[in-house]
């Protein structure tokens, strides 16, 4: 089965951050199953953070598309929702792309529902929707 990871903040085990995504990922990996990952470059590797194109990838043999994002939690709460909405609307083309059998979708932030809704209705894939923090 072809599985569509959504999850906007990715974490590597070398990087500092839940695993959750990668470990779920890497388990059906070794069932047999085609993972991709659509996420932002906010918790990836140093080499990722200044990219300024969507980016596809190999990391930790997980194939990987990068979306560029700006965000800290500095910023006010209408560049912090400006940020979500850009990745939303990024991640959305991008899941468009790809050949899925199934769409997975990892909150936070709730704005990862807005490209796995869109590909779902548009591809008529199945959702799995997963919300972790409310």
């Amino acid at each position: 089965m072809r599985i569509l990871y959504l999850h906007q903040y990715f974490t590597l085990p070398t990087e500092s951050g839940g695993t959750r995504s990668y470990e779920f990922a890497r388990r059906w990996q070794a069932h047999g199953h085609e993972v991709t990952i659509i996420t932002s470059n906010s918790n990836l590797p140093s080499e990722y953070q200044k990219i300024r194109r969507p980016v596809r990838t190999v990391l930790a043999g997980l194939p990987v598309a990068i979306i560029p994002t700006h965000y800290t939690q500095k910023m006010s709460y209408p560049q912090r929702m400006g940020a979500f909405l850009l990745f939303a609307l990024a991640a959305s083309r991008e899941a468009l792309r790809q050949r899925a059998d199934v769409i997975y979708a990892s909150s936070t932030p709730l704005t990862i529902a807005i490209p796995g809704i869109l590909a779902r209705t548009l591809r008529r894939i199945p959702l799995v929707m997963e919300i972790r923090d409310l």
